[in-house]
């Protein structure tokens, strides 16, 4: 800890004034610039309090980083800041210092950033975190992450690079948005690219299917990231058995928490859920419900999923046409989700995805309103797969928007397309 004297000791381990650590026999500090003066020196009385405004540089609290002064008022200042136990991919906030997120398993190398205001009245906005640092109050709210959408990382030349985007809109009928959708992707030098796609359709009415797709999204995660995430960011080798048995262990802890949060609360809520665990070019699917999974290859759009659904078996049965899957009275009659029983039993499918191709996943509120050819088609007019995705979002809506639309895409590359010169 920082001396709490105002005194400036240049044995001393951290900075007194900003508490970043110190070494070797130094006249000022490298990350703040402020002069270190002996015990009793002329800067021993300045030290009691940090500088107003706060330079560029300055760490405050060997954490917050002032990267500008955006606005110096007479009863505040307001600065641009980072901070270096946030992850700037998803705005985690880590205990201590770490090379990757533990909640996305990004790299930390671009902190999250920060509108850091000092003020001696407390705002009257909401703020997230309350600093009291040397007779001085700092208020901080985090800068939300821009989400990062069909962005191209390549990894090598030998290693697959992926692209993606996500997408999920009310739709024009209903009255608010119970579908949840998530992308965990890491990308990482020299390291094949890992993802958690997600997309889940919550039943149950208002507020409890919203609680059930995001429950079940979430859980699932918490699951993967300890299972795959952490042991592949350790190095750990992992097979296409391992990673099938952690989605499915995934589905399986998912469903528990649903299931158990319904019981609690007496409702009748459950989700669809579709997700694709991506490992390289190794990609497993599970599927409980009528979300849906596509690939897209050189030989056009072919569905990978079943619909758990009423209809779906109409047609397998031979007493409706595949047609009428999208018209009969009781198309949104399905008969297996999460949370609906104590067990779940998912579908899952093995897949490998060759360079170029793409993988879809959907609710219903997408495929019912676009159908196959629909969809196929969005996704040979845009090559980017965010546009993609929010080109299907529109056509959706222009067919009517009877159902939430959720998509996800995700295209493998084998290098970035080069920059035009």
């Amino acid at each position: 800890m920082p001396p709490t004297d105002g005194r400036a000791n240049q044995n001393s381990a951290t900075c007194p004034a900003c508490g970043a650590p110190l070494s070797g026999d130094v006249e000022r500090c490298p990350h703040c610039g402020t002069e270190l003066g002996r015990p009793g020196g002329r800067f021993a009385t300045r030290l009691l309090a940090p500088p107003s405004p706060l330079p560029e540089g300055y760490v405050l609290q060997g954490r917050y980083r002032i990267l500008q002064v955006e606005q110096d008022d007479v009863d505040r200042v307001t600065y641009r800041a980072e901070d270096a136990l946030a992850c700037g991919h998803c705005g985690h906030v880590h205990q201590e210092p770490a090379a990757h997120c533990d909640q996305c398993g990004a790299e930390l190398t671009q902190p999250a950033q920060l509108t850091l205001v000092e003020s001696q009245l407390q705002p009257t906005t909401a703020y997230d975190a309350h600093i009291r640092y040397r007779g001085r109050d700092y208020f901080v709210t985090y800068i939300q992450p821009e989400p990062v959408l069909a962005d191209v990382t390549t990894v090598t030349a030998e290693t697959p690079a992926l692209r993606w985007g996500q997408c999920t809109d009310v739709g024009r009928q209903r009255p608010h948005n119970e579908d949840a959708v998530s992308c965990y992707v890491h990308l990482a030098t020299g390291r094949p690219p890992l993802a958690l796609l997600q997309v889940a359709d919550g039943l149950g009415g208002q507020d409890a299917g919203e609680v059930a797709s995001h429950l079940a999204i979430e859980t699932a995660w918490d699951l993967v990231c300890d299972q795959v995430w952490l042991p592949h960011l350790r190095g750990e080798s992992l097979t296409l058995d391992r990673i099938e048995a952690a989605l499915r262990q995934a589905v399986q802890a998912a469903n528990r928490a649903v299931y158990e949060t319904r019981t609690q609360q007496g409702t009748n809520m459950s989700t669809t859920f579709t997700a694709a665990l991506l490992l390289g070019t190794q990609v497993v699917v599970a599927n409980v419900g009528d979300s849906r999974a596509y690939v897209m290859d050189g030989d056009g759009l072919r569905r990978v999923t079943r619909d758990h659904s009423l209809v779906q078996r109409l047609v397998d049965d031979g007493r409706i046409a595949p047609e009428a899957i999208y018209t009969h009275p009781q198309r949104h009659l399905i008969y297996r989700s999460i949370g609906d029983q104590p067990t779940v039993e998912a579908d899952l499918y093995r897949l490998e995805l060759a360079d170029g191709d793409r993988l879809v996943l959907c609710s219903d509120g997408l495929w019912e309103m676009t159908r196959d050819d629909g969809l196929e088609e969005a996704l040979l007019a845009e090559p980017d797969p965010q546009r993609a995705c929010q080109r299907l979002c529109r056509l959706a809506n222009l067919a009517g928007g009877e159902d939430n639309i959720t998509i996800v895409v995700a295209e493998l590359a084998s290098a970035a397309p080069a920059k035009e010169e």
